[in-house]
């Protein structure tokens, strides 16, 4: 006994190529995978979201610019409402002669006046 294939049950892929499709049924995937493709697919681009509000959050914070330039051996003071050099070096070294202190916080604040939530990162030697 001999099967006969009529094209209407079978067709072949074309040469070099891959069909979607086997006589007039096309193939699909089960549920499953395209649930895994698409869960796959939105966390990546959630990824990528969350790198990019990072980077650029960080690129644009003038307090994360100086992190870079940070030692072991450094202390950094983050000013508070009402601080004023001459408090901050009287308690970072209560038994010392706070002008030298002073000229260096000067140093390191910059121009203007000292602003709350500023940071002065102080390098441990200058705290004698």
């Amino acid at each position: 006994m001999t099967a006969t294939l009529s094209p209407d049950t079978y067709s072949m892929a074309p040469p070099g190529g891959r069909s979607s499709h086997v006589g007039s049924v096309p193939l699909r995937l089960a549920p499953e995978v395209y649930r895994a493709r698409r869960l796959t697919v939105l966390a990546l681009a959630f990824g990528l979201m969350v790198g990019a509000a990072v980077g650029v959050a960080s690129l644009g914070s003038p307090a994360a610019a100086g992190r870079g330039d940070r030692t072991v051996d450094s202390l950094v003071i983050t000013v508070m409402p009402g601080d004023t050099l001459w408090g901050i070096a009287r308690g970072l070294a209560p038994d010392a002669d706070p002008r030298p202190l002073v000229h260096e916080l000067s140093a390191l604040a910059g121009q203007g006046p000292l602003q709350p939530g500023q940071e002065l990162v102080v390098p441990r030697s200058a705290l004698g």
